[in-house]
């Protein structure tokens, strides 16, 4: 069974995704309040960007594994090209995902170890 995740604002900036897999519910806080800035433009505080976030992360380690509470920033500087990867994941045009350009420069490395508090 594939993951299914669920993405529900909680309050202005944060998220709470749940990954519902064959082994059981998980459920991760995401805090976005930061996303425009973190990302240049790139990502918005939606519920849109939450979700590409938590299949990026989902990229690279199990549900399990993540940590409960995550930031934004805390991502892009663990993983190199994190936000262009998440950009991609979001899909649409990059011009219009948060209201700014597309950031220049960035990688798309998927090799960054996994992702731990």
């Amino acid at each position: 069974m594939a993951e299914e995740i669920d993405v529900e604002m909680q309050d202005t900036g944060e998220f709470l995704a749940s990954i519902r897999s064959a082994t059981g519910t998980d459920e991760l806080v995401l805090m976005f309040d930061d996303a425009e800035e973190v990302s240049d433009g790139v990502l918005g505080n939606d519920e849109a960007s939450v979700r590409a976030t938590v299949e990026f992360l989902l990229s690279h380690q199990p549900p399990g594994d993540l940590p409960d509470r995550i930031d934004l920033v805390d991502i892009a500087a663990a993983y190199e090209g994190a936000i262009e990867s998440i950009r991609k994941l979001r899909g649409g045009d990059p011009q219009h995902c948060a209201g700014g350009p597309m950031r220049k420069g960035g990688t798309d490395s998927l090799s960054a170890p996994p992702f731990t508090t």
